[in-house]
């Protein structure tokens, strides 16, 4: 009997075999190709080529041989979706699939499919059946275009297909910013890597930073950033945070104020620069370059606040040499200064602030001087930021932090052996690579394993993310980097290994654009045909906070203590530091998700 059944199984495997291969093509690898473009080739999606070719989610090599579906048999095939009678869809889960991938597959938001299916809001499993009710649920969401065909191969029909789902197609050029993906993108345009590959083919060679693509823009789209025609100057900006401290609400209009800028150029030198700048690229000296802008951001928090009524005195003086020269005070107004690149050069200069009790707020704090209380450092430092990543860490006790060590960066291992004195230091050789066993040796079935890369190679990147990646059913995993420039770029290696595996890093800017920033963005746009660059933002979120703490009723000091702000970009929590002086403790904890691809963990 037994030597049946094995017979038995055998024919089976065999005519499963036979049967799948038939239903499958063989494709060789060509230069300039990848998987979406060789799904769109043979009608198949890039999920079913990733099912039959293990590996080739993460990456795919000239000459490699791939199985592909056969599109006449998949079409032909039953599948995990169908329509009732009311018009509905119900939908089986299948392995692999996400909420985020469903509501994207069926044109929905994630609080729809939740909205229909309760079931699913602790998690979605496998086998559960789903209700899909196509714009019925009542749920208010803001959709972004949706393309119903499955397998456009031209851009003149993903054009069509966006036109029947949206309406009339515009197209706005977009400047690719440091780790975006090909994935970012398109779900940002609200269209599969395939299509958006389709509209901006010169992507087939990788995701570069700073290159042009095209983005569509609906009728949708169009309405929700339209831009008055009158509006020729940025208007009042409502940038307050609604989960912080609202400033505006409490300021103290009859108080006289002096906000005092210092720059290495005159006022009339930064206006005229100014004036004949269309770029801030044309700009060749750097020094002057992140002068303009931020000088240019500090001129519309400026006039946002003058539009809301504030009155304040404003001067600009050029910063030469140590010694500086304050005009008389005759009306005792509470005077601040902003001086955003300041240097170790002009501590004479700062420490005549501290003898008149005058607060300096600046991007860096470069003083080494004692008593020098009053500086106000408004940008998280990269200290500020690994002490908040380790501290982080550190406050869940049944973490078991491993440390994959760059020999030569002694710096930071001792910066982390001094905050998570517990941490395990595993040192990778000049080559990047460690053995297997070491790693697993340290790993604990019982703790959260975080494994920190303190490695700039992307060879330790690969090695050591594949080797977690078979891990992960046996272990709970994260990666973290304590310095986010240390996370190699998409290009080199794949987000996907960062997003399955919970990669989390510091970040002194917020990842989550509120209602304000969205806003700033396109008046900016619209009045200098251009992207705010990062020190515009500062220029606008430092001086706008600024003026808001020195109008408030009390002193600067105490609006500090007492107040935490959010704006464009800056969360500004400041604390005391050990010199006397100010740090803002701002920092956000970002972390790859494998459904919203980055999320704010605090």
């Amino acid at each position: 009997m037994k030597i049946f059944y094995n017979v038995f199984i055998f024919f089976l495997c065999c005519f499963q075999l036979a049967n799948a291969q038939q239903n499958t093509i063989k494709h060789k690898v060509k230069k300039g190709e990848n998987v979406y473009r060789i799904g769109l080739k043979y009608g198949v999606s890039p999920e079913q080529i990733y099912q039959l070719n293990p590996g080739s989610s993460e990456s795919i090599y000239v000459g490699q041989v791939l199985i592909i579906p056969s599109s006449k048999e998949n079409s032909s095939t039953t599948t995990s979706t169908s329509q009732t009678t009311n018009g509905s869809f119900t939908h089986i889960v299948k392995q692999g699939e996400t909420k985020f991938g469903l509501a994207k597959q069926f044109g929905i938001s994630i609080a729809e499919l939740e909205h229909d299916n309760p079931q699913i809001k602790d998690g979605l499993q496998v086998g559960h059946e789903l209700t899909i009710n196509k714009g019925t649920s009542g749920v208010s969401t803001s959709v972004k275009p949706s393309y119903t065909t499955t397998n456009p191969s031209t851009v003149d029909e993903a054009v069509e297909t966006l036109k029947k789902a949206n309406g009339k197609v515009e197209y706005y050029s977009y400047k690719i910013k440091s780790k975006e993906t090909l994935y970012s993108l398109s779900v940002d345009a609200g269209m599969k890597p395939s299509e958006f590959l389709i509209l901006n083919p010169e992507l087939v060679n990788g995701v570069k930073e700073g290159d042009i693509v095209k983005m569509p823009k609906t009728e949708t789209t169009k309405a929700s950033s339209s831009i008055e025609e009158n509006n020729s100057t940025t208007a009042t900006i409502a940038a307050t945070s609604s989960k912080y401290d609202n400033l505006v609400s409490t300021l103290n209009r009859s108080k006289n104020t002096e906000l005092l800028f210092l720059f290495p150029y005159s006022e009339k030198e930064m206006s005229d620069r100014l004036r004949n700048v269309n770029q801030f690229s044309e700009v060749q000296d750097s020094v002057l370059r992140q002068n303009l802008e931020f000088y240019r951001g500090a001129q519309l928090a400026i006039d946002s606040l003058k539009k809301m009524g504030l009155k304040f005195d404003l001067d600009i003086v050029k910063m030469e040499s140590e010694k500086l020269l304050l005009k008389p005070n005759p009306n005792k107004n509470a005077r601040a200064v902003i001086w955003p690149f300041k240097n170790t050069k002009t501590e004479e200069a700062t420490l005549m602030f501290a003898t008149q009790d005058i607060p300096v707020v600046t991007l860096e704090n470069t003083s080494t001087k004692p008593g020098l209380v009053n500086i106000y450092e408004a940008v998280p430092s990269q200290t500020t930021q690994r002490e908040a990543i380790l501290n982080y860490i550190k406050r869940n006790s049944s973490n078991n932090v491993i440390v994959i060590n760059d020999k030569y960066r002694r710096e930071s291992k001792n910066f982390i052996s001094n905050w998570l004195p517990e941490a395990k230091f595993l040192d990778v050789k000049s080559n990047g690579t460690f053995q297997d066993d070491e790693l697993l040796g340290l790993l604990q079935n019982s703790k959260n394993n975080i494994i920190i890369f303190d490695t700039d190679k992307n060879s330790t990147y690969l090695s050591t993310t594949t080797l977690l990646l078979s891990q992960v059913s046996n272990y709970n995993i994260q990666l973290a980097v304590i310095d986010s420039d240390l996370i190699p770029d998409d290009a080199e290696v794949s987000s996907k290994r960062f997003r399955i595996l919970k990669m989390m890093y510091p970040s002194a800017s917020a990842l989550k654009q509120s209602n304000a920033t969205i806003a700033f963005i396109k008046k900016y746009k619209y009045q200098y045909k251009s992207t705010p660059t990062q020190n515009v933002i500062y220029g606008f979120d430092i001086t706008y906070d600024t003026l808001l703490r020195m109008a408030q009723s009390g002193s600067f000091e105490n609006a500090v203590k007492n107040n935490v702000t959010e704006y464009i970009n800056i969360k500004f929590d400041y604390r005391p530091n050990a010199k006397g002086s100010y740090d803002n403790k701002g920092v956000y904890i970002i972390q790859y998700d494998a459904e919203s691809f980055l999320k704010e963990l605090n």
